[in-house]
């Protein structure tokens, strides 16, 4: 599997639109130019359905809006928090890719549910292997595996449940532990190891339900809401953490877990559906959630837990928000591409002519962003 030059799967008509683009930034105001752009690339990517362009991950490079492919198969990439290599996964494995290289690495070929993990320093991976049912860390290097831990951490030989399907292992900003996804008997919870494999321990217990007439006594049942994928605050003191209800009226939103003590607070009551990401500041939370008939993307501020629309102008809706290094852009999936959301309202779409794209991933220096495009024609969050 070869990575195509940046320009080879770039159609003259694609490069029309983006001089297209370009005029329009330039005159109109940030409201009204969002749409144009946002039609511009709609139209386009319309337009050039009948390219032959192959389902992958993509690297998108913001200068220019160059599009270039890296492999497959499609997975939702990552980048290493340092150089230029990239990781995803799949059913058929674990896939790492470096810009300065022309071929598709496979570390593992154990099927991956969610997103692999790196770890800060860019030496090693973390991945949820579907088979295993486990957390698995290996090097990035060698591709040895250091150590798994099973997601059920009593392995009940007849333990079924749903595993990640966006989201994954986090690590810990300063390596020394890994927060993941577990299964405590009754539903998921939050669980922390060292990053030797060491320590493992249940940070959440998330209330379990019990039926009318049960006593306090009684064994409960199953959990009454599930935690969704952990990502560690830049100061590495908490956790963002989403819960599903399991049941009406059960507890759902976002939550800051302290890793130490186990004790969570709400900050907000909206059920997300996508991964939560912090600001590089730590002053703030991106995620995705329904709210009105419609998917935006919201951000919680954490100085006064005020919580803010930040797509309202996108005519579809939007997903998966993703912070840029520095902070000062946000881009998100929208209408079959992505739009990346600056200071002072400004925006610019990218896409990928005859695919839809999503899963928007800064590289640690934020000029490229990375992407899975899959043929899929449905882009509307309504």
């Amino acid at each position: 599997m070869s990575s195509d030059p940046p320009r080879r799967r770039l159609s003259n008509r694609s490069v029309r639109s983006e001089a297209i683009i370009r005029t329009l930034s330039s005159q109109f105001r940030p409201g009204l130019r969002l749409l144009l752009l946002l039609a511009v690339v709609a139209t386009t990517i319309t337009a050039c359905a009948s390219v032959d362009v192959q389902p992958g991950v993509f690297a998108i490079y913001t200068e220019n809006g160059t599009p270039s492919r890296i492999g497959e198969p499609v997975g939702i990439p990552v980048w290493s928090p340092i150089g230029n290599s990239l990781a995803w996964g799949s059913q058929d494995g674990l896939f790492l890719h470096s810009l300065d290289a022309s071929e598709v690495r496979r570390l593992s070929a154990s099927p991956v549910a969610g997103v692999p993990g790196w770890s800060p320093d860019g030496t090693k991976l973390a991945f949820v292997d579907r088979d295993r049912v486990a957390l698995i860390v290996l090097d990035v290097g060698s591709g040895a595996e250091q150590f798994t831990q099973p997601l059920d951490h009593l392995r009940r030989n007849n333990a079924e449940f749903p595993l990640l399907a966006f989201g994954g292992p986090a690590w810990a900003p300063d390596g020394s532990q890994i927060a993941f996804v577990c299964w405590d008997g009754a539903g998921d919870e939050i669980c922390l190891i060292s990053s030797n494999g060491t320590g493992w321990r249940q940070v959440t217990r998330l209330e379990r339900q019990r039926t009318a007439g049960q006593t306090v006594s009684s064994q409960p049942g199953p959990a009454a809401a599930n935690a969704g994928p952990p990502a560690w605050s830049p100061s590495g003191d908490l956790l963002a953490v989403a819960v599903y209800p399991e049941r009406p009226g059960a507890p759902t939103g976002i939550f800051l877990v302290d890793p130490a003590e186990g004790v969570g607070r709400r900050v907000s009551s909206l059920q997300p559906n996508s991964a939560a990401t912090w600001s590089p500041d730590g002053g703030s939370i991106l995620f995705s959630a329904f709210r009105r008939g419609r998917s935006d993307v919201f951000r919680v501020v954490l100085a006064d837990f005020t919580q803010r629309r930040v797509t309202e102008e996108l005519p579809e809706g939007s997903r998966n928000p993703a912070f840029s290094p520095d902070g000062t852009r946000i881009a998100v999936e929208t209408s079959g591409g992505i739009v990346v959301l600056g200071e002072q309202g400004t925006s610019r779409a990218f896409g990928v002519p005859g695919l839809r794209c999503a899963y928007p991933s800064w590289s640690s220096d934020g000029s490229v962003i990375a992407i899975a495009a899959t043929s899929n024609p449905i882009a509307s969050y309504n």
